[in-house]
């Protein structure tokens, strides 16, 4: 049995096929919810679309510098610029022939 959170973590992490649209709600969820355990599972959410969306990029800055649980502000720290998820994830250079 689920609760109602899980439920809707859940339906926020299926992923497109595609980086299309980054979720609202999964900012949302990044903000706002309760429990830091959906908050640090939300910054990794946010963070697939950290180099494509600027709002994803505000929303972990955000989450790092200003949220209450340490575990989160870790988490975020680490998809935002500068920690070691974001650099290991970040676009490479298109090379020349």
């Amino acid at each position: 049995m689920m609760c109602s959170t899980s439920r809707s973590y859940a339906a926020v992490f299926r992923r497109p096929s595609a980086r299309g649209a980054l979720p609202p709600r999964g900012i949302r969820l990044l903000h706002h919810d309760p429990d830091p355990h959906v908050r640090a599972m939300a910054a990794e959410l946010v963070g697939l679309w950290v180099h494509d969306h600027p709002d994803a990029l505000a929303a972990l800055i955000r989450s790092r510098d200003d949220d209450p649980s340490p575990a989160v502000r870790k988490k975020a720290g680490w998809y935002a610029p500068g920690g070691p998820i974001h650099r290991r994830t970040a676009p490479k250079p298109v090379r020349g022939s």
